[in-house]
């Protein structure tokens, strides 16, 4: 039976509470962690834990996943998401990323639908040339139609 004053008193390397160990076991290298949960969170095997980047939620993610560089931001796919759309830059600022501005035309370089520029996403795709038209007169008016004065599909 060990007495109490032949124990060795560490300090857990994951939550850092004070705990004794003999001295048998930090001679054998062991003594790190002060329980199985504290060795299993801290090894590869393990979870560390996160605050989500778009909800705050608190979440865990594997230290395997954190180590290939995967994980640990977001607590779902669903806030990935969620966080892509409301950080997404305005349809003005990625429309001229996309102009190519030459003597006669300003020619769309971004995606295109039977030589139409086009922007937005998958449900609500607007054309380019319907955008420049917003963003240099306003909104369309109900009944007008934006039209290329050089009938090059391109040009915006």
């Amino acid at each position: 039976m060990t007495t109490p004053s032949s124990r060795i008193y560490r300090v857990c390397a994951q939550c850092f509470k004070v705990f004794s160990v003999k001295p048998s076991v930090v001679k054998d290298g062991g003594g790190i962690f002060c329980s199985q949960k504290c060795h299993y969170m801290k090894s590869s095997h393990g979870v560390v834990p996160r605050v989500c980047a778009h909800c705050f939620k608190n979440f865990d993610v594997s230290v395997r996943r954190l180590k290939e560089g995967r994980g640990g931001v977001f607590c779902s796919r669903s806030c990935y998401f969620a966080d892509r759309v409301s950080n997404a830059l305005p349809n003005e600022t990625r429309f001229w990323k996309h102009v190519n501005k030459t003597d006669g035309c300003w020619l769309w370089m971004g995606a295109n639908c039977k030589g139409y520029g086009v922007i937005g996403n998958r449900k609500n795709l607007c054309y380019a040339h319907r955008l420049s038209w917003e963003i240099h007169n306003g909104i369309i008016p109900a009944g007008l139609l934006v039209l290329h004065h050089c009938d090059t599909p391109a040009c915006v």
